[in-house]
């Protein structure tokens, strides 16, 4: 089997484009209606032929783990991925409905 790959220059450039986007559309500050959300572990998250055991997450937890990263100037770790992957992930439930419209 092939692996999937992409650059990490595609990573930058989209990030890029979509914190534009945000500021064009007048989002200075993301905000939720829902603090908590269901989350599939890491370890399952590529097993697709059993049901996952589903846990909870909290962006509340979430949110205030990776604010304290940069406020308190901690080394990053490959796990901050998985937190700022729910934040985005919820804010885009938030917001597709913008791209649904245009």
């Amino acid at each position: 089997m092939n692996k999937i790959k992409i650059e990490v220059y595609y990573i930058e450039r989209l990030f890029e484009r979509l914190i534009e986007r945000l500021k064009k559309d007048g989002f200075d500050t993301l905000s939720f209606d829902n603090e908590l959300y269901w989350n599939i572990p890491l370890k399952s998250i590529d097993i697709i032929t059993e049901e996952p055991d589903l846990t909870i997450g909290s962006l509340e937890d979430d949110i205030h783990f990776l604010k304290s990263l940069i406020d308190e100037d901690y080394d990053t770790q490959y796990l901050e991925l998985e937190r700022l992957a729910a934040v985005l992930k919820n804010f885009s439930k938030k917001v597709s409905s913008f791209d649904e419209e245009a």
